[in-house]
């Protein structure tokens, strides 16, 4: 038995699952970003963190309007 050829194939399984989580957590966070969004008039480009969580600055403008 070759350990090394073992503990490569399994290196490279987890990798590949790290990556895969990874782009997970993010598509994830844009679907909420975006059903947010949908759920107060917004468009999805307009969202911010402080949209969402406190008052907007930036963004104080664009929910004038609505």
């Amino acid at each position: 038995m070759n350990i090394k050829y073992y503990f490569n194939l399994w290196k490279s399984k987890i990798d590949s699952f790290k990556r895969y989580t990874a782009w997970c957590e993010i598509h994830n966070e844009e679907l909420a970003e975006q059903e947010y969004a949908l759920n107060n008039g917004m468009d999805s480009v307009e969202w911010c963190w402080n949209c969402k969580y406190s008052d907007c600055d930036i963004h104080d403008v664009i929910h004038n309007h609505y």
